[in-house]
């Protein structure tokens, strides 16, 4: 695959920001959140009408540009720039960086989108469809990079800062994106509300490391697990069986995120063992929305953080067992203490309490040598497949991950919504022991991991 920059620009909002507007300062839920830039991967095949004469690519990219410059005035902070040292956005109008690509010497992109292919796309090809944010105060906030297929597909690589925005404010502005491209405006009811700086203002701390810098040099691999809803519906009769006095152990019919969780966590800490020659403690964070689940009054068209980490836990008991229904009921546990906490909190130190919480546990755990820290979200129900700028909605939608995403899960719904797509970040001499090594685990995964 040869994948040629043809140009890059800044694209500006259509109406410059008003002056009381142009200091954003960002929440303390966003000065916690990681610094990295998350890439989602839009894959867009030609339609029929397209190849009877529709939007050729240049016009889709044209169309995208200046839909990219309206949604940037109801999104004006993401057409500014971060400033480290006073936890803020200059809401400068310097613009979102876009990026066009001509993409040869491949399949078309209906081949690389068979099953036998995706996670080559991922692993091996994605990091020339994504554009490379650099860290610097000039980087912007927002990276597009449309990639022009000879075949006539597209596939848009859309790189947000994670310090300004978790996964379902993404997911907002790229739909509402998408809505003004096909509409050409939206009402009122798609402006969203920058205002959680008054509900959780910055503080004073101390912010450790929380992932591997970019310039780590370990060898770094992505790989997507497939679940079908057969194998999920086998995967929940499991995680509901007896037998376990553990007080956390799943009392209820899990939700299928949490006994894929459960399921991903269980390969992650048997891989451990093999490496290891026995089992290690482990610690699961999983990303919890709290839109709705506070007494705090936070507005619904709130953008930003607004999540907090469960923290499930496992620990080796001396009996060499390790059961899912065991870690599905810990997850469980983690995720409905978690929430019953927001909801009892009268006011925002109750919540901060809970984050600092578990960064707390979490530093405390990767500076013990012996101790396995992996984090997880769930991008499931979300409206992942609503980005349709005029030409259909895509085909595949994917985030292929920067090597300072390291232990990391993701899970989200395929396009029919039946199953579930689940990527793993790992290192080489994990993926092996992950997908090589485990008769118990390869039954449940889909066909192209077997191979």
């Amino acid at each position: 695959m040869k994948v040629q920059i043809l140009s890059r620009k800044l694209i500006t909002p259509s109406s410059p920001t008003p002056e009381h507007l142009r200091l954003l300062q960002l929440s303390y839920l966003d000065q916690v959140a990681h610094t990295f830039y998350v890439p989602r991967l839009f894959c867009y095949l030609p339609s029929e009408e397209e190849e009877r004469g529709g939007l050729g690519n240049s016009q889709k990219s044209e169309l995208l540009q200046n839909s990219l410059s309206e949604t940037l005035t109801l999104y004006y902070p993401l057409a500014g720039r971060y400033i480290k040292e006073k936890h803020s956005v200059e809401c400068n109008d310097r613009g979102a960086e876009y990026l066009e690509a001509r993409v040869s010497g491949c399949a078309s992109l209906s081949q690389l989108l068979s099953s036998q292919e995706r996670s080559q796309l991922l692993s091996k090809w994605f990091h020339q469809l994504v554009p490379d944010p650099p860290e610097s105060d000039t980087t912007p906030l927002v990276m597009v990079q449309f990639n022009m297929f000879e075949c006539g597909g597209v596939v848009i690589a859309i790189c947000v800062k994670h310090t300004v925005a978790d996964g379902v404010s993404c997911f907002t502005f790229i739909n509402t994106w998408g809505k003004i491209s096909r509409v050409g405006a939206v009402n009122e009811q798609f402006r969203p509300s920058f205002e959680l700086a008054s509900f959780f203002p910055p503080r004073e701390v101390y912010l450790p490391q929380k992932s591997n810098g970019p310039g780590d040099d370990k060898k770094f691999f992505v790989k997507r697990l497939v679940f079908s809803a057969a194998a999920i519906s086998t995967l929940k009769g499991i995680a509901t069986s007896t037998g376990s006095t553990d007080s956390e152990s799943l009392k209820h019919q899990p939700t299928r995120v949490e006994v894929l969780m459960a399921f991903i966590w269980m390969c992650l800490i048997r891989m451990a063992k093999a490496r290891c020659a026995g089992f290690r403690p482990s610690l699961l964070l999983i990303s919890v929305n709290i839109r709705n689940r506070t007494i705090l009054p936070i507005p619904e068209n709130s953008f930003g953080n607004i999540v907090v980490q469960a923290v499930a836990r496992f620990f080796p008991d001396g009996k060499g067992k390790l059961e899912l229904h065991d870690l599905a009921g810990k997850i469980h546990h983690a995720i409905r203490s978690t929430l019953s906490n927001c909801a009892k909190a009268t006011n925002a130190d109750d919540i901060v309490s809970l984050v600092n919480k578990a960064n707390e546990e979490l530093q405390l755990a990767k500076d013990t040598p012996d101790v396995d820290c992996y984090a997880s979200t769930s991008w499931c129900r979300f409206p992942i497949y609503e980005a349709d700028h005029g030409w259909g909605k895509p085909s595949w939608v994917s985030v292929p991950m920067f090597p300072n995403m390291r232990d990391v899960i993701v899970l989200m719904d395929t396009k029919d919504g039946d199953g579930v797509e689940a990527l793993v970040a790992l290192d080489e001499r994990s993926i092996m022991h992950f997908f090589e090594q485990d008769p118990e685990i390869l039954p449940f995964l889909g066909q192209e991991l077997q191979a």
